[in-house]
């Protein structure tokens, strides 16, 4: 009996913190346990909506968050010394768990820590890019003045668009990369044009005779939904958006998303469209959402590439991006 493949997953976020790259992950390998025999699989995440070191099990896979320190807002001093306070975290898992693939989803300190020790190890690696500006040659704070990991053996990057990929090739890098978009679970995302009314009915105030518009994501700056009422404010009163997705409530980042959503909310009274704009926000089916518009939207200033916009034609509902 051949012995168990032990891979590693290293992100900077992974449920019950939302994250896209997260959650697709998760469901990648929470699929992959179900079919491939001996697979092992432990996630090694930070956070910053949940900075507490906890060990939890998520549908059977075990997962290790380490304490967090990062501040995105503070000075470049305290970043680094947050980065090195929490990859020193990472480093002594590793050694513990002695992964045969460690598998990095993003870029931050913990994946630049997993990349450094992998590459010390001479572990396989396995680097995929999910952010629009993303590279593989991470490196810590003040470290990669004097050393860089060697990607070019025993590497291999996925790459959710070809401008990641680009920059690959760039650094020299281009045969390790295979460039391809995010998969799209069509178990859960595919055309069902016969539920479009009734999800409309359930989930909305909107009816068979409105243009419903959709957009779902979470809410912060970076998603631009306010831009959509700009939008929405130009055509006949027909046309109904609904803004969905969760906001973040606690972290760093709690302050500057909750006083967006709050803009947003006021935008909306200002142009006295209560009536024509739902606003859901928390987690949601993403799926139902989708289908039950007859337009779905991808108004972000900057994304790794839009998944949301794959799912939505996965859905058979046209995409404005």
């Amino acid at each position: 009996m051949s012995a168990p493949l032990r891979i590693a997953l290293v992100t900077g976020k992974y449920p019950p913190e939302y994250s896209g790259a997260g959650l697709r992950s998760h469901n990648t390998y929470r699929r992959l346990l179900g079919e491939v025999p001996g697979l092992v699989v432990q996630v090694l995440c930070s956070g910053l909506e949940r900075r507490r070191r906890e060990d939890y099990r998520l549908d059977g896979i075990a997962v290790h968050r380490i304490r967090g320190f990062m501040d995105p807002q503070s000075g470049r001093m305290a970043q680094a010394m947050s980065g090195w306070a929490e990859a020193l975290q990472v480093l002594p898992w590793l050694e513990r768990t002695r992964p045969d693939v460690v598998h990095v989803v993003g870029a931050c300190a913990v994946t630049a820590a997993a990349i450094a020790w992998a590459r010390l190890r001479r572990v396989p690696l396995l680097v995929e890019l999910v952010n629009a500006g993303a590279s593989p040659a991470q490196s810590l704070p003040l470290l990669h003045r004097l050393w860089r990991p060697d990607l070019r053996r025993g590497t291999a990057i996925v790459a959710i668009s070809e401008a990641l990929a680009e920059r690959c090739r760039e650094l020299g890098l281009g045969e390790l990369v295979w460039s391809r978009p995010n998969p799209v679970d069509t178990s859960r995302f595919h055309p069902d044009p016969d539920r479009r009314l009734e999800l409309r009915r359930r989930l909305t105030p909107f009816t068979e005779e409105d243009i419903v518009l959709a957009c779902v994501g979470k809410f912060m700056p970076l998603k631009n939904q306010g831009f959509l009422l700009d939008v929405l404010a130009q055509l006949p009163s027909a046309y109904k958006l609904v803004l969905a997705g969760p906001v973040v409530r606690h972290g760093p980042w709690k302050k500057r998303d909750q006083e967006y959503l709050e803009r947003v909310r006021r935008k909306v009274r200002v142009l006295g469209m209560e009536g024509r704009v739902q606003l859901v926000t928390e987690f949601v089916p993403a799926e139902e959402y989708i289908r039950l518009a007859d337009v779905y939207l991808l108004p972000s200033l900057s994304e790794g590439l839009g998944t949301p916009m794959l799912e939505s034609l996965a859905c058979g509902v046209p995409v404005v991006a």
